[in-house]
């Protein structure tokens, strides 16, 4: 047999005998991935006082003089750099050019060619003193595909250094239905008085229902959408009272490729920020995001995209008086669900208030 026959995964009817080169170029890529990750440990101090003082793993030269292990964890270099990429937190240590940091799964590196981009950081593209994006400047420097998905890009409340994240890392080791509102319910729903119109109750036999808050409370409810063919994300948030009476619901569409994970912990963050600038209390958030609400209710810090807006909704959710985040199943989230689903059916795309 050929060694490739020999080589291909067992599940793939073959031996699943491992390429020796391949194997010992992982072995190395994995010690360049420390260096990146772990730059102030005493290997990576060492390292990078020798061989790249003013950069990192994935951004230097091979250096003068090279030794052999050294030589052999720079040619790993490539293999690290398939799957980094720079978490922006405040932008002060990710230079715009020659670093990936954009959320695509074919270019992480910019591409535009403003001469303005060449020596500056991140930070240059926020407003002055805040941590949001300029969307005037961002605009102005960068081709719009891109700078579409720059403006999709999360920023942290938080004010957290940059850091570099492996975009193959599983959240799921970090952190321990269909809707019965049809497409084309929406697409019936030609104002926002037809969509008011449209059942909040309706259920399969056997789901679980969704169900009532306590007397005097609110409940929202969220939910994601994720399209990768479209490179974007929905979300859908609904608010009802303690009788059920539907009260608004929002949704909104960004540009950007995440995991669904990192999506749904953004539908939440965008739940509890509507619920501050409402100044709602005593209200209960439902989101079907298991992975998201064990996150939160964790304490663990997360080095990844993930890790990054759950630190957010942690601070959100503790600004909050009275407010109560809880896991639901998909069945009990079905309108948040339809909502994000179907968002560009609903009439302006953006809010839905009652009595209108």
């Amino acid at each position: 047999m050929s060694w490739d026959r020999l080589a291909t995964p067992k599940e793939e009817c073959g031996m699943g005998f491992r390429h020796l080169h391949d194997f010992n170029l992982a072995m190395l890529a994995k010690q360049g991935w420390q260096l990146l990750c772990k730059p102030d440990s005493f290997a990576g101090r060492v390292y990078k006082a020798k061989y790249f003082p003013n950069s990192d793993f994935i951004s230097f030269d091979l250096g003068n003089n090279p030794s052999f292990v050294w030589r052999s964890i720079w040619g790993a270099k490539d293999l690290v750099r398939l799957g980094a990429a720079r978490v922006i937190g405040d932008g002060r240590n990710t230079r715009i050019m020659g670093t990936p940091w954009l959320p695509s799964t074919s270019n992480k590196y910019v591409s535009s060619t403003h001469p303005g981009l060449s020596t500056h950081t991140i930070s240059s593209l926020f407003q002055p003193n805040m941590i949001c994006w300029d969307a005037d400047v961002v605009r102005d420097l960068f081709s719009p595909q891109e700078a579409n998905l720059i403006l999709g890009i999360p920023l942290s409340n938080t004010g957290r250094p940059d850091f570099v994240w492996n975009k193959c890392n599983s959240t799921v080791k970090e952190v321990l239905a269909t809707s019965s509102i049809t497409l084309e319910h929406w697409r019936k729903a030609q104002d926002k008085s037809a969509l008011l119109s449209l059942s909040f109750n309706n259920s399969d036999d056997g789901a679980e229902l969704w169900t009532l808050p306590a007397t005097n409370n609110l409940k929202i409810n969220v939910d994601a959408a994720l399209f990768r063919q479209d490179n974007s994300y929905d979300y859908g948030l609904v608010a009802r009272d303690h009788f059920g009476k539907f009260l608004e619901a929002k949704t909104c569409h960004y540009n950007g490729n995440y995991p669904a994970e990192v999506v749904e912990a953004l539908g939440i963050k965008e739940a509890l920020s509507w619920i501050k600038n409402k100044a709602w209390n005593n209200a209960e958030l439902d989101s079907d995001s298991l992975l998201s609400v064990q996150a939160i209710k964790n304490n663990q810090k997360m080095s990844s995209t993930f890790g990054i807006i759950i630190d957010d909704c942690r601070l959100l959710l503790s600004l909050l008086k009275d407010v109560k985040l809880r896991f639901v199943k998909r069945s009990a989230n079905r309108v948040a669900h339809a909502i994000a689903r179907h968002s560009q059916f609903i009439p302006g795309g953006c809010i839905l208030e009652q009595g209108i």
